[in-house]
């Protein structure tokens, strides 16, 4: 009979876990924003909202795209533009005017543009400008990676009521990146190039797991008139195979300049990803689980509750267990 009462409160505690798992995961976020609101808050400039902000009479903006990329992206990839002619689409609403600056590091005014014909309306209204990062600028206040910061600012001239969105953007005159490709023979790995015409050489190093630097039978080099006009890039395939580079993980470096021979003067920018070479699939796969990692707060909750309640039932069941060899 104790036994079998064991193997149910088992049973149950099992049950009650799986169930509280499967809410976790079913259980939909909870709505929330965080704007900066550093005027009101001390300094501190964080205010947290769960579920949507109700408001009838204050005016509101939305950075949509900058430089033709949308803001809806994941934090670690970051809008990188070589265009110096940055252009930026926003929504706003209850406005009578809307102004769009681009902020240095230091939070110095780069750039202003203005929307124009703004008028108060309840409905959402768009709104297609741009900023120009003139050479003037790009020397003196700008560096090579800078986050510069796109400020739009809805205001009511009637009320004097204002609200602002940002977002930040990087300028580089060119760049590498990799979307994790390989050559179907090689498996060599592919990466982009992206430049603008201030680019007139550039050239690749290839650097191992251990920092050294590994010597190529051919340079790989280009310049802005190597750039697809269509696609804006230029694709480079990475002779590993060609040169008999073992399995493993290799650091690319390019270094851009804005003048056909070399030099410290005309180094205009560097850039620099990590690409995995495995011909033979030697290399060990990631195999980290993210579910816990992908919960929300609620979602956790609802997995704590179900360990808890688990625990509590197996020391119940425990107790009963010592209990009845005391007898």
């Amino acid at each position: 009979m104790q036994k079998r009462k064991k193997q149910l409160l088992g049973l149950a505690g099992l049950v009650l876990v799986g169930a509280m798992t499967a809410v976790a995961c079913a259980l939909p976020s909870p709505g929330a924003s965080a704007v900066d609101d550093s005027d009101k808050t001390d300094g501190i400039g964080i205010k947290v909202t769960v579920g949507e902000e109700q408001s009838t009479s204050q005016p509101s903006v939305n950075i949509s795209s900058v430089a033709g990329e949308s803001t809806n992206r994941e934090p670690n990839n970051p809008i990188i533009t070589t265009n110096k002619k940055v252009s930026i689409s926003l929504s706003y609403r209850r406005a009578t005017s809307v102004t769009v600056q681009v902020k240095g590091v230091k939070g110095n005014v780069i750039a202003t543009a203005v929307c124009e014909n703004v008028s108060f309306s309840e409905s959402s209204q768009t709104c297609n400008t741009s900023v120009d990062l003139t050479d003037e600028y790009i020397n003196k206040n700008i560096r090579e990676g800078d986050n510069l910061v796109v400020e739009a600012v809805a205001e009511r001239q009637d009320t004097g009521v204002r609200q602002s969105d940002t977002y930040s953007f990087i300028y580089r005159s060119a760049y590498i990146y990799t979307k994790d490709e390989h050559d179907q023979e090689a498996k060599n790995p592919i990466i982009y190039a992206v430049a603008n015409s201030d680019i007139k050489y550039a050239f690749l190093e290839v650097f191992d797991a251990n920092g050294n630097k590994v010597v190529l039978k051919e340079v790989i080099e280009f310049s802005y008139a190597d750039i697809d006009p269509v696609t804006g890039l230029y694709k480079i395939t990475l002779p590993f195979k060609e040169n008999n580079l073992p399995a493993g993980k290799y650091t690319v470096v390019m270094m851009a300049y804005g003048s056909t021979t070399p030099s410290e003067d005309s180094l205009l920018s560097v850039s620099t990803i990590t690409v995995v070479y495995d011909p033979e699939g030697v290399l060990p796969p990631d195999t980290g689980s993210r579910f816990l990692g992908d919960l929300n707060i609620s979602q956790a909750d609802y997995i704590l509750t179900g360990l808890v309640a688990f625990g509590l039932v197996t020391m119940f069941a425990v107790f009963l267990i010592v209990r009845r060899n005391k007898r």
